[in-house]
């Protein structure tokens, strides 16, 4: 049985982006690791210093200039330092499409698995 706060996360609305060619679900809220389903994996954004809201890295965890958290169904490789730079003009696209939940998104990509087969 789900807590409230994983319904909360499974339900709520995402801003659907590319991040270094795959697609991503991001928002600008902090998600617990406790809060997703077994195969979603979550990355935290950190924004430049300036405060210009420009995406420049992702980690496991960011503690200063938290910009947002990204989910995915993969992992992403943060190589040996534990974090990736992003450079927001190459690695990120804003998508024009309707926002998912993270229910749509699970259900998109397993319909995509079985349509391939």
């Amino acid at each position: 049985m789900r807590t409230p706060e994983q319904e909360k996360v499974l339900n709520a609305s995402y801003e659907v982006i590319k991040l270094f060619g795959k697609k991503v679900l991001f928002t600008s809220e902090r998600i617990r690791d406790s809060d997703l389903p077994k195969g979603i994996y979550k990355y935290e954004v950190r924004h430049d210093d300036e405060c210009q809201g420009i995406m420049c890295e992702i980690a496991k965890r960011i503690f200063v200039n938290h910009w947002g958290t990204i989910l995915f169904k993969e992992e992403i490789d943060l190589g040996p330092n534990g974090y990736r730079l992003i450079d927001e003009d190459k690695d990120v696209r804003w998508s024009t499409s309707n926002p998912l939940s993270l229910k749509q998104f699970i259900q998109a990509e397993k319909s995509k698995v079985c349509n391939i087969r």
